[in-house]
């Protein structure tokens, strides 16, 4: 059934910060570090032929990032991804529903267990890539636990390489940045890879409006709109996911001075078309996420 596959749910959403003198860059300095929390729900109605399936998920993630040197692109700075904690409630038909928080030590019940070893080994090992000034993602080198542990994870075809995991978990928080200054009302696209509990579908596009500065507590930040527009298919798949946007839409700010996201927040609601085999599902679904740092720490 398709509410029961593991909805791991790394939403899509991305920072950065504009300025009309200056381009758009991250500015995390070696032996700088960021702390994150990033929180996603989502909920799901699928119209079946016995009636309506529904599900929601909730999912916290505490994680922080730290600069080092040994960067070997230029302008790109090596970022240290520690993850302190997990939190994750899923809630379905027929007492399908589980909570799992890796704080606990209390041992994990049911289908929680399906995910526990692979959350607690994203938690007791940190994983590495490489961070340009204007978002550029890669060199990721995912620890061989979490390796190891994904193979074990039912569906684990659909959530790709074992980079795939950790770049879905930091895109709440990093995009590619346009080069060049950018002026009020600019706008710019980014395409970037689907979550992997959602299999069917290769990526999603971004766009995003510089709005302009606005001041949160006595600091002023660069203010982007962003919304969801679109999705592009994968190459292959053994299932067709067509889901259209009706509506899209959220705000990132970006530390201009500090060069490092301050929150960002996309709620996006869909309408799906599913096909697995030749049985044809439709549904609705809601996405959102909350993004929030804390001060770079030195």
């Amino acid at each position: 059934m398709l509410h029961r596959q593991l909805p791991l749910l790394i939403v899509i959403i991305a920072v950065g910060h504009a300025a009309a003198d200056e381009p758009l860059q991250w500015k995390l300095n070696p032996g700088q570090s960021l702390p994150l929390a990033i929180e996603q729900t989502y909920e799901s109605t699928l119209h079946t032929g016995s009636g309506d399936v529904s599900s929601s998920s909730t999912q916290q993630v505490d994680l922080s990032w730290k600069a080092n040197d040994g960067a070997e692109q230029v302008g790109a700075v090596r970022i240290e991804q520690e993850i302190s904690r997990i939190r994750f409630g899923f809630n379905a038909p027929g007492g399908q529903g589980y909570e799992f928080d890796t704080d606990s030590s209390e041992p994990p019940q049911g289908l929680a267990a399906m995910i526990a070893s692979l959350y607690r080994a994203m938690v007791e090992n940190n994983a590495a890539f490489l961070l340009s000034a204007r978002g550029d993602v890669s060199g990721f080198e995912p620890p061989e636990a979490v390796l190891e542990s994904l193979k074990n994870l039912p569906g684990a075809a659909a959530a790709g390489e074992g980079a795939d995991i950790y770049v879905q978990l930091l895109r709440p928080a990093v995009c590619q940045f346009p080069a060049g200054e950018v002026e009020p009302g600019q706008q710019w696209t980014a395409t970037v890879g689907m979550p992997v509990a959602t299999p069917g579908l290769g990526a999603a596009t971004l766009t995003y409006s510089y709005r302009g500065e606005r001041e949160v507590g006595g600091r002023t930040y660069a203010a982007i709109d962003v919304e969801l527009t679109g999705f592009k298919p994968p190459e292959k798949s053994d299932q067709s996911i067509d889901i259209q946007v009706i509506e899209s839409g959220g705000e990132v700010l970006f530390d201009r001075e500090a060069g490092v996201v301050y929150s960002a927040r996309l709620k996006s609601r869909f309408a799906l078309a599913i096909k697995v085999g030749d049985e044809p599902t439709t549904g609705e679904a809601t996405q959102s996420v909350v993004v929030e740092a804390g001060p770079v720490e030195d």
